[in-house]
């Protein structure tokens, strides 16, 4: 398909310096056409780059196999402000974007992608979003030979890094939670009352688990409610087998956009997190922990880093672990509530990393790959 141009970069970079003084940045991701978790970050990075002055942007959609645009991502393409094109699969105009770029930022390692900016001796960083997979295939074998052709790579937990770099001394690794937007800080406190959930509803996100959970535990419905936000393929079938004709304390909320999540969250007293699918990183936790909401969540994968040190944890699956939790947290009292609450926002400090780091890894990939003076 044809490049579709949305936005138009005005080619001088945020401190006036011309266009020609700036990198050119080309931030490249696979999509399913719509604006979803990968764009949203790809917007973010986009952004910081832009506005830190030093970078020219060219943002690239490349299509995933059937995939169709959709207007949620035509919507964010019209309001973004930066040159985007929407390419299909094995779409020439890849070599052309790539070919004027000084350097890439691609999103997992997709090897179209990886071995052009090879062939055209172009810096190249990826960040990788997903764990690898133990099972032998043809695309692991390219994703772990493209993996390799990249001149740093961040991970989004520490848990993905680790399936990739198991022995974790390769010094082009980095661990960067892959965050596109967070809520404003807000303190603990306030008018907060019972639980809150938001997941897509699919195999093994944990809402059918949390359901089972809320209904055995001894918990005063009317104090402590649970709001359940989300849809997806698996939420006809849980809500006619566990909760056909409704369920004390439980509310089904359906799709909400950010601005009705957060004040939902912030309203809650804990947000619970109960996958048991190996969670990559998880975004919710933190949005949860930036409003001052703790969070139970299982120990699944990079949740046990995005909900924090002090979450209250349980076994990926174990509905009965998690009615003990639930029971625990209506127990605690206000001082013992509000310290983990306030702990659990204060170590965001330490576990998220700025924007400005990609840019250090920016110009250190470009310094990597410049060719070096003749020897006199």
């Amino acid at each position: 398909m044809s490049p579709a141009i949305h936005c138009a970069n005005d080619q001088t970079c945020k401190t006036g310096h011309p266009a020609a003084q700036c990198l050119k940045l080309l931030i490249c991701g696979s999509s399913q056409g719509a604006y979803g978790g990968i764009e949203a970050v790809m917007f973010a990075l986009a952004d910081a780059a832009r506005n830190s002055g030093r970078f020219e942007v060219r943002i690239v959609f490349k299509l995933v196999k059937s995939a169709k645009v959709q207007t949620s991502l035509e919507e964010m393409i019209q309001s973004c402000g930066h040159a985007c094109h929407i390419a299909g699969r094995m779409d020439p105009n890849l070599f052309s974007w790539i070919a004027e770029s000084d350097l890439v930022h691609v999103q997992n390692v997709p090897p179209d992608i990886v071995g052009l900016c090879k062939l055209l001796g172009k810096p190249l960083v990826s960040t990788i979003h997903n764990y690898r997979r133990t099972r032998f295939s043809i695309h692991r074998l390219l994703w772990d030979t493209c993996s390799k052709m990249c001149d740093y790579i961040t991970f989004n937990s520490a848990f993905v890094m680790s399936t990739w770099d198991r022995v974790g001394t390769n010094r082009k690794h980095h661990v960067v939670p892959a965050v596109c937007r967070i809520p404003d800080l807000h303190p603990p406190g306030g008018q907060r009352k019972g639980f809150s959930f938001i997941s897509r509803w699919i195999p093994n996100k944990g809402a059918d688990l949390l359901i089972k959970a809320y209904q055995s535990a001894d918990l005063d419905p009317d104090r402590w409610p649970l709001a359940m936000m989300g849809e997806g393929p698996e939420l006809s079938r849980i809500r006619d087998e566990l909760i056909p004709n409704g369920s004390p304390g439980i509310e089904l909320l359906g799709r909400v956009d950010d601005a009705e999540k957060w004040k939902i969250i912030a309203s809650s007293k804990w947000l619970v997190v109960p996958p048991h699918t190996l969670e990559d990183m998880g975004l919710t936790p933190i949005e949860a922990r930036a409003l001052g909401t703790p969070v139970i969540a299982s120990r699944d994968g990079g949740l046990i880093e995005s909900a924090g040190d002090h979450a209250l944890f349980f076994e990926p699956g174990n509905v009965d672990e998690l009615r003990e939790r639930l029971e625990k947290a209506a127990r605690m009292d206000d001082y013992e509530y509000f310290s983990i609450a306030r702990k659990s926002q204060d170590s965001l400090h330490s576990y998220l990393v700025p924007f400005s780091f990609y840019h250090t890894l920016y110009h250190k990939a470009t310094q990597a790959t410049a060719p070096h003076p003749a020897a006199t």
